[in-house]
């Protein structure tokens, strides 16, 4: 049971967001026109499939090989990060989740740079808000953005004493 834990339902999380990242990406360029709007809730929410050169927001724009790179030098990092938290107390749990989620997505847009010369494939629009959030964006991106919003919420409200029993704190 401890292999479970430990190991394979980590691996799990990550392979599940992947897949489900991958999985609406071959869908959307299956069935959406290229760079047309098709509304799904007038003034709400579209679909406007597009490939993205850059990462999340539009930066880095044309950047493939160096977000390749930055991908390859922080998914080793997430991962000791990872193998850092404790497993017992809450808040550690909601950062391991978070932390494989966050993978996963990195992972998702990983894969497309890779095999996807034209970039990585987005496909959201929200249209709410006259224009505010005018980013196009997919699976992947919901599953970088939303952990790091997660994990910046739940350290604003650590307890430094829960800080210092983390192993990655010990020589601090």
């Amino acid at each position: 049971m401890k292999i479970f834990q430990k190991y394979i339902l980590p691996a799990l999380i990550v392979l599940g967001a992947v897949a489900l990242d991958q999985i609406t990406k071959v869908i959307a360029l299956a069935n959406l026109p290229y760079r047309e709007e098709v509304v799904v809730i007038d003034n709400i929410f579209s679909l406007f499939l597009l490939n993205n050169t850059g990462m999340a927001f539009g930066l880095m724009q044309g950047q493939r090989w160096i977000l390749i790179v930055i991908t390859i030098i922080i998914l080793p990092f997430l991962a000791f990060f990872y193998s850092s938290l404790p497993e017992h107390k809450k808040v550690g749990r909601a950062y391991r989740i978070t932390i494989l989620v966050l993978m996963g997505g990195a992972l998702g847009n990983f894969i497309d740079r890779i095999f996807r010369e034209t970039g990585v494939v987005d496909f959201f629009l929200i249209t709410a808000f006259d224009g505010i959030f005018p980013w196009v964006f997919n699976v992947a991106d919901i599953f970088v953005v939303v952990p790091i919003f997660v994990m910046a919420t739940l350290t604003f409200f650590l307890k430094e004493e829960d800080l210092k029993k983390w192993k990655f704190r010990k020589n601090a």
